[in-house]
């Protein structure tokens, strides 16, 4: 595929094929769900728990001093798209995959802003409210 630009569909399947990757390099299962229609796109035991992992894709920004990822779903029906955010009945943390770092990171679901998170790698500023990307790395 090289020299033809993704979709979000192929952007989606990398980022999920990497985490399952990685995820089991680190000695965890995980379990794939059958059916399309889940709000997550992993399962994670942990031995302790089972935690509902919805897995990214998120590109640099701003001269790749920051990544900046949507936490939104997007679900196409006859009128066009729905988009809408997940409930913490729904997701315990999200996977964000940066091809561009070849990294994941991981974010709770109780710490993630509602819309969109930020991810920082560099800033002219310390500000206490920065999420410093090096913090989330899985």
């Amino acid at each position: 595929m090289s020299g033809t630009t993704m979709n979000t569909g192929q952007k989606g399947d990398i980022a999920e094929t990497r985490a399952i990757a990685e995820l089991v390099e680190l000695g965890y299962r995980v379990s794939v769900p059958t059916s399309g229609h889940c709000p997550y796109d992993l399962v994670l035991d942990t031995d302790d728990e089972l935690l509902r992992i919805q897995v990214k894709h998120a590109t640099l920004r701003d001269d790749e001093r920051m990544l900046r990822c949507s936490l939104k779903r997007s679900n196409p029906n006859a009128a066009g798209t729905n988009d809408s955010y997940y409930g913490a009945n729904e997701v315990d943390a999200y996977l964000i995959f940066c091809p561009e770092k070849e990294t994941l990171y991981w974010i709770d679901f109780d710490d993630a802003p509602a819309a969109n998170v930020v991810l920082r790698f560099e800033s002219s500023v310390d500000h206490p409210d920065i999420r410093w990307a090096d913090e989330y790395e899985l």
